[in-house]
């Protein structure tokens, strides 16, 4: 099983989020949903819906989708609360990076986002 950050898991009879992941002995992923947040390991979940996240390069234009209340916050490593000003603005990306622990990130305006949380805007030719 490759189960990455973004994806949606099952553990405990619960749905959780894949915010982070630790690669050892056995891979850990750190769970988050609304009610808790645990670390288990990838052999005790069930993958449940896989991530769709846009490929992303410098230059690309995007667009911040709204993020699940459950996901703004400090503890999951990357929300900052001036993020929640650039929630529904186009942005044009800066850098980006596949950190080993948090997954594909980009960064814009001085911050660095979860590319799950964003949309690629298409260039369409005008007539």
């Amino acid at each position: 099983m490759d189960i990455k950050v973004g994806d949606i898991v099952e553990y405990q009879d619960r749905q959780y989020r894949v915010l982070r992941c630790a690669y050892g002995f056995e891979k850990k992923l750190y769970l988050f949903n609304s009610f808790n947040s645990v670390w288990a390991y990838e052999s005790d979940v069930k993958l449940t819906k896989p991530i769709e996240a846009p490929s992303l390069k410098r230059g690309d234009k995007v667009i911040v989708n709204d993020v699940p209340p459950c996901e703004k916050t400090t503890s999951n490593g990357i929300w900052v609360s001036r993020m929640n000003n650039h929630i529904g603005k186009v942005f044009e990306v800066d850098s980006c990076m596949n950190h080993e622990e948090y997954g594909p990130l980009v960064s814009f305006d001085g911050l660095w986002f979860r590319t799950y949380h964003l949309e690629k805007v298409k260039d369409y030719d005008s007539i």
